[in-house]
């Protein structure tokens, strides 16, 4: 075993089984649980086996055990466990592949380049077996018509959809690497490379014009012109003898001032968009969210039900993720899980930045890195052509992030740390552990700045501990609300109030929330929520004032607060409220339906009273 263990080829091979487990996860969300933790694992097993350490240890070690602790902890908070666990588990394979990139061997850059490209062809293969174009239509009408006429032909797999925007934005980040294997295997001579980058390559852009995913064809033009900026600073630096950092620097504020004036000038026509109009919306929504889940956020692959109940108020889905990486994270682990996705990368970047300049070279034969060639058969890896691929592959992922969630939605992806992965392992003398002495730590920024911001925390949190108190009671509350009324989701139909005792222990963590603090908007928001399900809309009218004034724009107050206005009868303070949600009208004359189902035809003369107003 420990002779396997030490084969140049074990490391790839882990790769494969990490990637394979994250695969299983995807597919068998619905069944599955830790099961493929084994097969991800089998290479650690073998290496503990062999006497040696299971994996790599880097100094970016607490960012990663910070995030993970956040992900495991946000199970507990979340309305369906079952789900956040396999996001957990998925997690974690992308944490286990970050480890399992820093244990490659720098030799085999371009051997896990090809691995990419292969990836991305299966990614592109998985889209187009699985994508409906009745349900997600493409933008462009062609490509539209050429799916429909696919889906026709195709055989029907019992596994889950990869999102047009997931696939476009995992296929960006790869092309980088694909152009950057093309070039390698024209300078080395490597017709296979080459051939392998053509053929990988013209499938990756074939599945990204098929995703119609204009988000991540706009990321792959903004890392296109950062890149050019860069060049073309380099030569203008030599030719004017200033440094290309300053010149680099003022074409950055020139492009990005462009883009701002840009905006400013066709600002109205890019807000009708519907899809710009539809995420801005989203992002919003998000936000509404995050207050009500500050500390340890609401529970992994949460977005979905929680959007829907407590935002757009509808008991069917809409979305399962808020389009916006930065406030899903948020939302689903805290705030420590984004500060240690930020400390994971900001780091790996350094690390990247300190990366050696210089070649190194390869024995074809006895695959030995040198420094200096001695063979012919000595041939340069091209760090330099491998750093420009995770530059622009880095640059992508953060434009796209900032319009769409391509890791992290949903059930995730085992990619999230692939690119700090390559960093590490181009850093690889750099990245490593090593003995740290304590005056090293004490003495580091990471630890002085660090220890100012928990200060700054610990002092906020003394100043302001009413409502921080108020916040944890009305968080608990609301998890324990939305475990009860988010179960079996989505139900697609309207909640009759049978199960609304269930809700008292969510009650009681709202009471203490405003016996500390009057004005905490979760609290009031809630407790509305369960007076209508008590058929007590005077209370839920209450509540629902006092949450509209803390927060005005909140669409999931303004709607409920509207519909419990209509069953009392007072149609026009409802109008005020309901004229600007659009499915008010239909959902009224729905509800004039329903309620003579409930026996209540007070409630449906009043619905289809509303109806005729808002008509």
């Amino acid at each position: 075993m420990r002779t396997f263990v030490h084969d140049r080829w074990f490391p790839l091979i882990e790769i494969g089984l990490i990637l394979f487990a994250g695969f299983v996860w995807f597919v068998g969300a619905n069944s599955l649980t830790i099961e493929p933790l084994f097969i991800a694992l089998i290479p650690w097993g073998m290496r503990i086996g062999a006497g040696d350490r299971p994996f790599r240890r880097t100094k970016l070690d607490g960012f990663v055990l910070l995030f993970v602790l956040t992900a495991a902890i946000s199970i507990f908070f979340a309305y369906n466990t079952h789900l956040a666990s396999v996001k957990f588990f998925i997690l974690l394979t992308a944490v286990l592949l970050f480890y399992g990139l820093i244990g490659q061997s720098r030799r085999d850059i371009w051997w896990l380049t090809s691995g990419l490209s292969v990836l991305a062809v299966g990614i592109v293969l998985y889209f187009i077996m699985t994508n409906d174009w009745n349900v997600f239509p493409a933008d462009i009408n062609l490509i539209n018509e050429l799916g429909l006429r696919w889906m026709q032909i195709r055989p029907s797999l019992p596994i889950p959809l990869l999102h047009a925007n997931a696939a476009g934005g995992i296929l960006a980040m790869i092309l980088p690497f694909q152009a950057a294997l093309f070039i390698y295997g024209r300078q080395a001579g490597n017709r296979l490379l080459r051939r392998m980058a053509m053929a990988t390559g013209g499938v990756s852009l074939f599945g990204l014009l098929f995703t119609s995913s204009r988000g991540a064809w706009g990321a792959l033009l903004l890392a296109g012109l950062i890149w050019g900026a860069w060049v073309l600073s380099k030569q203008v630096g030599e030719k004017w003898q200033r440094p290309s950092s300053h010149v680099f620097g003022l074409f950055m504020v020139l492009l990005f001032g462009f883009l701002a004036i840009v905006w400013l000038v066709f600002s109205d026509r890019l807000l009708a968009s519907s899809t710009l109009s539809s995420r801005l919306l989203l992002d919003k929504a998000s936000l509404e969210l995050l207050f009500d889940y500050p500390f340890l956020g609401a529970g992994l692959a949460g977005f979905g039900g929680l959007y829907s109940q407590y935002v757009a108020v509808v008991p069917f889905f809409e979305f399962n993720y808020g389009h916006f990486f930065w406030f899903d994270v948020i939302l689903e682990q805290g705030v420590l899980a984004l500060l240690g996705w930020m400390g994971i990368y900001a780091g790996a970047l350094w690390f990247l930045s300190q990366a050696p300049g210089h070649e190194i070279y390869v024995n074809l034969r006895t695959r030995k890195i040198v420094h200096k060639p001695k063979y012919v058969s000595d041939q340069p890896l091209k760090l330099g052509l491998f750093r420009w691929a995770i530059m622009m592959s880095m640059i992508t992922l953060f434009a796209h992030s900032l319009i769409d969630d391509t890791l992290y939605a949903f059930l995730g992806m085992p990619l999230l740390f692939l690119l700090p992965g390559l960093c590490l392992l181009l850093a690889k003398e750099q990245s490593a552990a090593g003995k740290l002495k304590l005056r090293d730590i004490v003495g580091s920024r990471v630890f002085m700045v660090g220890g100012g911001v928990l200060a700054v925390i610990i002092i906020a949190a003394v100043i302001y501990r009413r409502p921080v108190m108020a916040h944890w009671h009305a968080t608990r509350g609301a998890a324990q609300m939305a475990r009860v009324e988010l179960q079996g989701w989505p139900r697609n139909a309207w909640d009759t109030g049978k199960n609304v005792a269930a809700l008292e222990p969510a009650a009681s963590y709202f009471e203490q929330a405003l016996t500390i603090d009057p004005l905490n908007r979760t609290a009031h928001h809630r407790l509305g929520l369960i007076a209508m399900l008590n058929r007590d809309y005077e209370t839920a009218v209450f509540h629902l004032e006092a949450a509209h004034q803390i927060d005005p724009d909140h669409r999931g107050i303004v709607k409920n607060l509207g519909y419990s206005y209509v069953w009392l009868g007072e149609y026009d303070k409802a109008m005020l409220l309901l004229a600007d949600i659009q499915e008010s009208y239909q959902e009224m004359d729905e509800y004039s339906r329903w309620w003579q189902l409930q026996e209540r035809p007070d409630l449906a003369n009043r619905a289809a009273e509303m109806s005729r107003r808002l008509s």
